[in-house]
C-alpha cells in the first residue's frame, strides 16, 4: 500500500483543491483499506467463530484458547462494524 495517498494521508485530508492531488486507479487508498479491514475481520470472525461453536471439544486444559476465541470474536465484530459505519 505504498502510494501517495498512503504515504501522506494528512496532506490529502485538509486538500482543499483536486489538482494537488495525485492520481488514483480504480480504488482509492480508503476503499483498499476497507477491503483489507473487511477481509481480515471476516477471517478472523470465522476462525474465532468455529472455536466458539465447537467449544466442548477444546479441553479444559486449554481454556484460555476458548477465553482468547471470545475475545478475539468480540474484537473483530467490533472493528469491523465500525469500519462499516464509518464507511458507509
Amino acid at each position: 500500500m505504498r502510494t501517495a495517498f498512503g504515504r501522506n494521508r494528512s496532506g490529502f485530508i485538509s486538500a482543499t483543491k483536486t489538482k494537488n492531488l495525485p492520481p488514483i486507479d480504480r480504488f482509492n487508498y480508503g476503499q483498499k483499506l476497507y477491503f483489507w479491514l473487511i477481509f481480515y475481520g471476516a477471517i478472523l470472525l470465522l476462525v474465532s467463530g468455529i472455536g466458539l461453536w465447537f467449544v466442548e471439544s477444546i479441553p479444559w486444559s486449554l481454556r484460555w484458547l476458548r477465553y482468547l476465541a471470545a475475545a478475539v470474536h468480540v474484537g473483530a465484530a467490533l472493528i469491523t462494524i465500525g469500519g462499516f459505519i464509518i464507511h458507509v
